[in-house]
């Protein structure tokens, strides 16, 4: 785990010690907010339906949000359609809402730039939280992408949508191995269960099952392919196979967090609710806070005590340096409620850290800029999706995730389980497609299920022309649907 930084001057955690016998009810050191310990700042403000909707201004049709600020001022932010923040492209800047960064980064389960590591089992499931009362009981598919190697100790592979593994070196399962979707494994693999693939497989190298194999669609192959037996559904070829790696990782793939936090220390609504940038800088006491919808800035947030927020509305946080958690951090959404978190160097979660609603994980989005462990301490059960594409996040035993994450490396010494809220690649239908200057030219420019072809945004025509593992349904990139079992 990287150190905790210094916070005016000596290091942080001595600074807690030191001041837990001083507090006596302060909130917090170099804060002054003037709030106590339990008092909430006023929850008035325009929440955000998930369709879209302002739950207040546009209803009462007057522009006026219920504490009489202009609804309008806000570009659309609270309404869930206006663009929040600029990225770069090849001939300048664009406009890009958070959901619509969200659904563009967080298409797999599991997602990383180099290795995964799990000692235990690896399974993914997948329910979408958009589906209603059927409490998202419809397939849609729980990918997992790993762009180098993938080890596993023991236990076995399930996973319900594709694997991607497209490091050259061989694979050695544990158990069995199955995919609901499609199978690509650039290097060799031995299986001393069974493999079962749901769709078509792509197989680089030579592959050993002591079991039966089955493919319900296609297979490639490159190498020899011994099973006992081998059944598939559709053309049996061999030839040359190549798996693309499956997370955008490139240096012009990673996302800037630090420039997006940069905007948001230029404009925020910290002082319309009695905040300001130090106030969650050391945490000492119990506070219980709750925001309306707006972006906020914090220089950081390290908590020894306990920090209680609730949100009710739309909320962009943007943190300048970390996010350290030695004591409780819980943020609850209310029902119409999400909210993005920049953070510009480290997320270390060495105490009790709750992240919004496993009943609705897509409405919680977590950005790290840093390369330090993600440490998911205390965790054992994580709502969010996280995107740390510089970073190891680790947790120290077994780890159910209701959400997803994209990281550097990902390593468990227990079981990761996996439940994948695919909400997460609708919630920026909501804002317009981003119109960007020049050309497309890398996964994620795209938004609202288009593909980037001949340098346009414009609608697929094969999955070859989607991103990642995404495939090609009706002209739009979707996660590919998994038939129900």
């Amino acid at each position: 785990m990287s150190p905790i930084r210094s916070c005016g001057g000596g290091r942080w955690a001595l600074r807690v010690i030191t001041a837990l016998a001083a507090a006596h009810g302060a909130l917090a050191c170099g804060s002054s907010d003037g709030l106590t310990g339990g008092v909430a700042i006023d929850a008035s403000g325009p929440g955000h339906l998930r369709d879209g909707a302002v739950t207040d201004a546009a209803a009462k049709g007057d522009g006026k949000t219920t504490n009489g600020a202009d609804a309008s001022a806000d570009g659309g932010f609270c309404s869930g359609t206006g663009p929040v923040v600029q990225l770069p492209g090849s001939q300048g800047t664009y406009s890009i809402c958070t959901s619509q960064i969200a659904s563009t980064l967080f298409e797999n389960a599991l997602c990383t730039c180099d290795d995964a590591h799990i000692a235990g089992y690896l399974q993914t499931t997948a329910f979408n939280s958009l589906s209603g009362s059927d409490g998202g009981t419809s397939p849609t598919g729980a990918a997992v992408g790993i762009n180098n190697a993938y080890s596993i100790s023991a236990g076995y592979t399930h996973v319900g949508g594709s694997l991607s593994v497209a490091g050259s070196s061989s694979v050695a399962f544990i158990g069995y191995i199955e995919t609901d979707g499609d199978l690509r494994l650039a290097g060799g693999a031995t299986i001393p269960g069974y493999t079962q693939v749901g769709r078509n497989g792509w197989l680089g190298g030579d592959f050993t099952d002591l079991g039966p194999t089955t493919v319900g669609g296609d297979l490639h192959h490159q190498g020899t392919v011994t099973a006992i037996p081998l059944s598939v559904g559709g053309a049996n070829t061999s030839g040359p196979v190549t798996v693309t790696p499956p997370c955008p990782c490139g240096a012009k793939n990673i996302l800037d967090v630090a420039s997006i936090v940069a905007q948001g220390l230029s404009s925020n609504d910290d002082k319309a609710v009695g905040l300001t940038p130090s106030s969650w800088t050391n945490v000492l006491v119990d506070q219980s806070v709750t925001l309306p919808c707006g972006q906020y800035y914090f220089d950081s947030i390290r908590i020894a005590g306990s920090l209680k927020i609730a949100v009710t509305g739309r909320v962009a946080l943007f943190i300048g340096a970390d996010i350290s958690v030695l004591g409780t951090l819980q943020i609850t959404l209310g029902p119409t409620a999400q909210i993005d978190i920049f953070v510009t160097n480290d997320l270390n979660l060495v105490g009790y850290a709750v992240f919004g609603d496993k009943a609705r994980p897509a409405d919680t989005r977590i950005y790290v800029g840093g390369s330090g462990n993600v440490n998911l301490i205390g965790a054992g059960e994580f709502v969010g999706n996280v995107y740390a594409p510089l970073s190891l996040v680790t947790a120290p035993g077994y780890l159910d995730v209701y959400g997803s994450i994209f990281a550097k490396d990902f390593q468990i010494p227990g079981y990761a389980d996996f439940n994948y809220d695919s909400a997460i690649t609708q919630i920026g239908s909501n804002c317009p497609p981003v119109k960007i200057p020049g050309e497309c030219t890398q996964c994620g420019q795209c938004t609202n299920g288009l593909a980037c072809v001949a340098g346009k945004c414009g609608a697929c025509t094969a999955d070859s022309d989607c991103c990642g593992q995404l495939v090609c349904t009706n002209g739009q990139c979707v996660p590919l649907l998994a038939p129900p079992k």
